[in-house]
């Protein structure tokens, strides 16, 4: 029997950008161009409505 321990390191980052329903799409083509790892599980984008802000 033989075992492989892998480790690696990996930076995780996490961005969010809060646009108008137009740019969207524009936005998602730019970050999957430019963060494209070309390894499986390299990310994920997720898109979701803003309902309400509030300033602090």
């Amino acid at each position: 029997m033989s075992l492989e321990y892998v480790e690696n390191d990996r930076h995780i980052s996490k961005l969010e950008i809060v646009c108008q329903d137009a740019d969207t799409s524009g936005f998602v083509d730019i970050i999957q161009r430019k963060a494209f790892t070309r390894h499986k599980g390299g990310g994920y984008i997720f898109v979701s409505e803003i309902k309400e802000a509030a300033k602090i």
